[in-house]
This record gives C-alpha cells, structure tokens and sequence, in this order.
C-alpha cells in the first residue's frame, strides 16, 4: 500500500477529557516525564506530585527547582499546558524556616502556609487521644465490677490531686 500525502496539515495533540480512557491516555501520552536522582515524581491521571527529602529546607528546594526547570522544558516541547494558578509548594518540616520560593515558567508557585493538618483535617495527637479517653474513661463509671468503677475517678485511690509537669490522659478530661 503506497500513501501519499499532497499537503502538509497541522495535527492538534488533544486528549479527551471527560471520558474513562483519558487519565490512562494521558498517562501513556506523559510516561517518558523526565526523572531526576534527588526528587520522586508520583502522578494520578493528570496531577503530578514532586517530592525532596533533605535535612536541610534550602537544597530540598533547590533540587525540587531544578526538578521543575527540566519539566517545564519537557511540557513546552510536548505543548502541554501548566496551570501555574493550580499549583503549590508544601513543606513538611519540624523546624519553623521559611524555604526558598520555587517557580515553573517563571511565575511563582505559591507557598502553603497551612500545616499538614489543617490541610488534610487530621486531629492532632492530643484530640485523638482526648476523644479516645473520655470515651473510655465514661464507660469505667457504668461498670459493674467496683474496682473498674474506682478507675474513673479523676484522682488515684488514697493519694491527693496533684498537679504534674507532665500531660497525662486523665488531665485531658476537664
């Protein structure tokens, strides 16, 4: 079979949206995203997630910019459109620094200032834990058995309340 072709025509490079083949489409269509040795990429259907591991805030951002200097050099070639408004930069750290602000098509990617948190609306150890007694502590007073029922009491048998240095369940109930 011979084809010919008479003129030259513009092929627009699209993938359905709103369908069930697109994400696996769109996958296909971005697998060869570059990598790089100091960052871990991970992407669900069109999101794609950039991840840095270091002790220190300053070169986690540096290699996450360097990152992002090769993708969008990447989604440029491929004409693939980024959504600079979409994204975020998210640091998860002990230590209360502020990191160096990173970019993608030179505009900058805007820094979350929530904690992890309030961002996913995770209790904190301390509510857990509160919720967890109080929950426990108001059955011990409906127990049947008389030493089970001594246990809810706020103070230990025989010995005064006292005011420890430490946060223990049972000051949790107030």
């Amino acid at each position: 079979m011979l084809l010919i072709i008479k003129e030259r025509q513009q092929v627009i490079i699209t993938v359905p949206q709103g369908s069930d083949i697109a994400p696996f489409l769109y996958t296909i269509y971005t697998s060869d995203l570059p990598t790089s040795e100091d960052t871990i990429v991970g992407t669900y259907a069109d999101d794609t997630a950039l991840l840095s591991v270091s002790s220190d805030h300053t070169i986690a951002s540096q290699q996450i910019q360097t990152h992002l200097n090769n993708l969008s050099q990447w989604f440029t070639n491929w004409k693939i459109k980024i959504n600079e408004s979409k994204s975020s930069f998210i640091t998860f750290t002990l230590r209360p620094h502020s990191c160096p602000a990173v970019s993608i098509n030179n505009i900058d990617i805007p820094h979350s200032t929530e904690s992890l948190n309030n961002d996913l609306k995770l209790t904190s150890i301390n509510e857990t834990a509160s919720i967890f007694y109080k929950r426990f502590h108001s059955k011990l007073r409906d127990n049947p058995n008389q030493l089970i029922n001594e246990l809810a009491s706020l103070t230990l048998p025989g010995n005064p309340a006292r005011r420890l240095k430490r946060n223990w369940c049972r000051d949790l109930i107030t």
